[in-house]
């Protein structure tokens, strides 16, 4: 029983394998990009391209206005909005958009520690067969 519904064990059952199935596509897309935006011609050189580019991302995200953020990112927005740095929509915008452009920078911080959880693929022993 949640909120007053009645929710059968194998409704929680098949929601948790549809949220495990989406969440392996979404780190198998992200690898898919991320091997083909990356430039290597060896196995260490791809080794090297997978690697984390930073922290930037690694824990919770939030939505944001339909945008997928880190957390840590929108706490940082509100600080500077009541603190008076950030002050005019332009530059509200302005972050909102650097944000969208880093989506993938971050998503790829927090796709490789779950690519080893989720998928078994270590990008440290990975090859590209």
């Amino acid at each position: 029983m949640y909120n007053s519904v009645k929710i059968t064990a194998s409704a929680l059952e098949r929601g948790i394998e549809m949220y495990q199935l989406g969440l392996v596509k979404f780190l198998g897309n992200g690898l898919v990009k991320k091997l083909e935006t990356a430039e290597y011609t060896t196995t260490e050189e791809m080794r090297k391209a997978l690697q984390p580019e930073g922290n930037e991302g690694v824990g919770d995200w939030v939505d944001i206005a339909g945008l997928l953020v880190p957390k840590e990112k929108v706490d940082w927005l509100v600080e500077e909005i009541e603190s008076g740095s950030l002050n005019n929509l332009n530059d509200i915008n302005s972050k909102f958009a650097t944000w969208k452009d880093a989506y993938f920078h971050w998503a790829w911080n927090w796709i490789v520690p779950r690519l080893k959880q989720y998928a078994n693929l270590d990008i440290n022993t990975a090859t590209p067969k």
